[in-house]
């Protein structure tokens, strides 16, 4: 009986041995699955995607380009005088910044002297015309003279000297009727000149437009080629700036779209088109010069301002877009690594125009996929990814 009972104490604890080194190896088990599935979490990455979407890509060329007044002119005096008014109609003194319409007068110099001169002419044509009456008389009084004498002559009751005087005579008063006439005409040249520099003493604006330079004050001695003030007109600008010839052939004038970004106008673009493409090709810059006409009714734009002129030579519209941080060059190729049902795929790529840090993917991806942005160094094929988040580029 005591064998039994110590054969029965011992299976006992032979069970408990047992049970508790299986309980062990449950535990060590737990452990070791757990740390293999920390493994597993940790060697899947986390990756930052960009969605393809379709968009617009163009091919667009810079250029610094600058600022020029639709006219610009420099009224010029063309008499001699002391400037009595720079000033509008209404009194308005022509200063920088005053708006001038075209035909409206803008200034006067010294009328007084030049009105003087236009009656001086005047009368000198009364004198001519009075010299003349006299020289007429005389040329009749030696006329009938000389036939006079010729006819004694021709009696024999005269001498041939005393014919020659009176035609001599007769030839002197029809020299002094010519005189007169001359002298007449003179005068009346004299007086078109003097109308003449009358009237350009009172200045006229040849164009409409902005007073933008005032080089001399009223008061001041002004002559032919002293400029008074410049006036350019700055409702509409052109705006003048050189592309490499190679660009050329893609621009078409009233059709080819620009944009204008400034520093003095932060975060406006002004938009326009291509007015005309310049005529010859710079031999030395391989540039040829392009024109856009702008509207500027807030006179924003100043002329002699820089600009740039974006030049969109190019647009491709609703094509996939890919930004510049999802590719990879492999051995001069480009491609990308897009993330399918949480596993990297790699996607060659071909590529269409770039503008800035976007392209156009010809082919290659999809809209919709979702395309690695960041270490794609550290990806292989097929490996598992968590997406971490999306990028908004």
């Amino acid at each position: 009986m005591k064998n039994i009972v110590r054969i029965f104490a011992v299976l006992l604890s032979a069970g408990v041995l047992l049970l508790g080194g299986f309980r062990t190896y449950e535990a060590v088990q737990a452990k070791k699955d757990k740390a293999l599935a920390k493994n597993e979490i940790a060697s899947t990455l986390r990756v930052q995607v960009h969605t393809i979407k379709k968009g617009t890509v163009n091919l667009t060329v810079p250029v610094t380009a600058q600022v020029h007044a639709m006219n610009e002119v420099d009224i010029i005096s063309k008499v001699t005088g002391r400037l009595e008014r720079l000033r509008l109609p209404d009194d308005t003194l022509l200063d920088e910044g005053v708006s001038v319409g075209k035909g409206q007068q803008i200034a006067i110099i010294d009328r007084a002297a030049l009105k003087a001169a236009v009656n001086h002419t005047l009368a000198a044509i009364e004198v001519a015309k009075a010299s003349l009456l006299r020289a007429e008389v005389g040329e009749e009084d030696a006329q009938r003279e000389m036939k006079r004498w010729e006819a004694l002559f021709a009696k024999g009751a005269a001498s041939e000297d005393s014919r020659d005087k009176a035609i001599t005579a007769y030839k002197r008063a029809v020299a002094d009727v010519a005189l007169c006439k001359s002298q007449i005409a003179q005068a009346e040249s004299a007086l078109e000149q003097a109308k003449v520099n009358l009237a350009e003493a009172t200045i006229i604006a040849p164009i409409s437009g902005v007073v933008s330079i005032k080089y001399v004050d009223e008061g001041s001695m002004v002559g032919p080629g002293i400029p008074l003030v410049r006036i350019v007109r700055i409702d509409t600008v052109k705006v003048i700036g050189s592309v490499s010839e190679r660009y050329v052939a893609s621009i078409v004038p009233s059709l080819t779209p620009v944009r204008l970004l400034s520093d003095a106008l932060p975060g406006e673009e002004i938009k326009g088109k291509i007015f005309q493409i310049g005529v010859e090709a710079d031999s030395v810059t391989r540039t040829v010069n392009l024109e856009t006409r702008i509207p500027n009714p807030e006179a924003k734009l100043k002329p002699g301002m820089f600009v740039r002129m974006m030049v969109d030579i190019e647009t491709h519209e609703n094509v996939m877009i890919i930004p510049d941080a999802a590719l990879v060059i492999r051995d001069g190729k480009p491609m990308a690594y897009a993330v399918r049902d949480s596993h990297v795929n790699i996607l060659p790529l071909q590529l269409g125009l770039s503008e800035g840090d976007v392209h156009e993917a010809l082919e290659g991806v999809q809209p919709g996929d979702k395309v690695v942005m960041r270490g794609q160094q550290l990806l292989k094929e097929g490996q598992q990814v968590e997406i971490a988040g999306e990028d908004s580029q």
